[in-house]
């Protein structure tokens, strides 16, 4: 996320249920940290319908880059 989200989104900084809202792939979002499940550095976007699947493109390509796996992709 850190190629894509202005915010350090690090559990260090960024703690669970913390909430920012933040520019994503040049779109704003509200970002929400959620670890549960198991999970470390899960989060939630809540944008505008209209950039999904822009986000979702440049997401994906960040992950692939990095080996990082998407839930729910």
């Amino acid at each position: 996320m850190a190629k894509l989200c202005a915010v350090d989104l690090r559990p260090a900084r960024f703690a669970d249920g913390e909430v920012a809202q933040t520019s994503v792939a040049r779109t704003s979002c509200v970002v929400i940290r959620d670890d549960e499940g198991g999970l470390t550095s899960a989060v939630h976007l809540l944008g505008d319908i209209t950039l999904a699947e822009h986000v979702a493109e440049a997401l994906l390509d960040a992950a692939a880059e990095f080996g990082v796996r998407i839930g729910g992709a």
